[in-house]
């Protein structure tokens, strides 16, 4: 019978370590840089406060990473230009699982 709980409990933990490395920020962009990879750098004006590579500065968009495919990557590109040049915050969620800081998704705010 014990075991029935601690299955319970465990499920009801699962999810949330499985999101342990998702993380949410409100931040402006300084720059985008596009690889001829197709790959994208994302630098923002200050430090994203994780152990992202280049001071803290640097995310990546990467297709392949985070379920992210070719099409979305447009996508996230005309955000993340839009935000640029109208000098908007956005919020993104990153996987700050690796100093890579991969982005999942984004949000352009007002």
């Amino acid at each position: 019978m014990i075991y029935k709980y601690v299955f319970v409990f465990l499920t009801t933990l699962f999810p949330t370590f499985l999101q342990a490395d998702n993380v949410n920020l409100k931040l402006q962009i300084s720059s985008v840089r596009v690889l001829p990879t197709g790959n994208v750098y994302v630098y923002s004006v200050d430090s994203v406060g994780l152990n992202c590579t280049d001071n803290n500065k640097l995310m990546k968009l990467y297709v392949g990473h985070n379920d992210i495919v070719d099409d979305a990557l447009d996508r996230f590109l005309s955000l993340l230009l839009l935000a640029v040049t109208t000098k908007s915050t956005i919020d993104v969620w990153l996987d700050s699982s690796t100093p890579n800081c991969y982005i999942r998704s984004v949000q352009i705010n007002k």
